[in-house]
């Protein structure tokens, strides 16, 4: 099994050419710093839409919580508007992986596209071919999705930070990002880290546990 992510930029088409030009090069520096958790693959398409093929499906949540959060951080970091993205994970078998990720196939592409077409005014959803596992992974991305969309442009700095460094301190986040304990501390309180750290690590066991029953 694997975990696709479909995807599309928040707002991309009120956006300048000059930021519009610059996704590619943002998307692919949040994937290549995720790697090491994972093996991944990113392909764009008409600027503004990706897939990511997840090859650890267990995964594919927390990297699409990353990518959320990375195009924040990114943003803030250029002095853009808030950047966002709809995001949907797919996570079943795949049949066929082609050259390109727009030529491969399977349960996993087939339920990422049809959970994206239904996105509506959601920005998260998860789905397998287990109704069970559904049901939980409904209440998750919810959550998920409440806290994240509550995430400030500068405050996701720290817990793109935290979420990829889980190991550190809050004072050596603080000493990688040039910021003090204490506004460490302020940040993870304010962004709820502590529940998206609960939640994630719930949504990789369940799926790490369940699916292959």
């Amino acid at each position: 099994m694997k975990g696709i992510i479909t995807a599309d930029v928040v707002g991309s088409t009120q956006m300048d050419a000059e930021v519009r030009n610059a996704l590619p090069e943002i998307l692919n520096e949040i994937a290549d710093s995720m790697r090491g958790i994972t093996p991944l693959h990113l392909e764009m398409y008409r600027g503004d839409s990706f897939q990511i093929v997840v090859d650890n499906y267990e995964k594919a949540p927390f990297v699409a919580v990353l990518i959320r959060i990375g195009l924040m951080r990114n943003s803030c970091m250029a002095n853009m508007s808030k950047l966002d993205a709809r995001v949907s994970v797919g996570i079943g078998n795949v049949s066929y992986m082609a050259d390109t990720i727009g030529k491969s196939d399977g349960e996993a592409f087939v339920l990422s596209g049809r959970a994206f077409d239904h996105l509506g005014k959601k920005r998260l959803v998860m789905v397998t071919s287990n109704e069970l596992v559904n049901g939980e992974l409904a209440v998750y991305e919810s959550i998920l999705d409440e806290l994240l969309s509550d995430v400030t442009c500068a405050r996701s700095r720290t817990i793109f930070a935290h979420l990829l460094n889980p190991e550190l301190t809050m004072e050596k986040i603080g000493h990688l990002l040039g910021m003090s304990k204490q506004a460490v501390s302020q940040a993870y309180r304010a962004t709820r880290v502590a529940i998206i750290d609960l939640v994630l690590k719930r949504i990789e066991y369940v799926l790490s546990n369940y699916l292959r029953k």
